[in-house]
């Protein structure tokens, strides 16, 4: 699972889909926006990778899930994610995503491989109590996609 964010619903997404998964978050910068505590939590979980200043270049799929190319200075690397999700803040922003990125969107969405939670999925309706409840609701579809496989 490949988490693009670096505040405090990144941090906690991370450590509750850890349990029983590898965990990549990507922080495009250097500053990390979660508290404290939630760094140190992650910090300490093996299965959790926190890879800053780490752009997503493009998004691939093929039969076994999703390859996903990111990019740290001039080195690129390739990670195989099942799911791709972005924890990136209050205010809706997809300007940041590559082309190839935004051309998959929709497929990726359709196939339940990836998910757009709180305001940048619900528009107007930017109310923190919305925002909660469909990040819940969104790691409720994870949780049983992985488990009870319903991809």
């Amino acid at each position: 699972i490949a988490i693009v964010g670096a505040g405090d619903v990144a941090f906690d997404y991370a450590l509750s889909l850890s349990i029983r998964n590898k965990v990549f978050i990507l922080n495009r910068g250097e500053e990390v926006k979660c508290l404290p505590t939630l760094f140190r939590e992650v910090s300490s979980r093996r299965s959790i990778h926190y890879l800053d200043q780490t752009q997503v270049e493009k998004v691939r799929r093929d039969s076994k899930g999703l390859i996903l190319t990111v990019r740290k200075d001039v080195e690129i690397e390739k990670l195989r994610i099942d799911y791709l999700i972005f924890a990136i803040g209050r205010e809706p922003n997809l300007e940041f995503l590559s082309r190839s990125v935004i051309e998959e969107l929709e497929i990726l969405k359709r196939q339940l491989r990836l998910f757009m939670i709180g305001d940048v999925k619900n528009g107007p309706y930017r109310q923190v109590t919305i925002a909660a409840g469909d990040g819940t609701r969104t790691a409720m579809e994870i949780y049983h996609s992985i488990y009870k496989g319903d991809k």
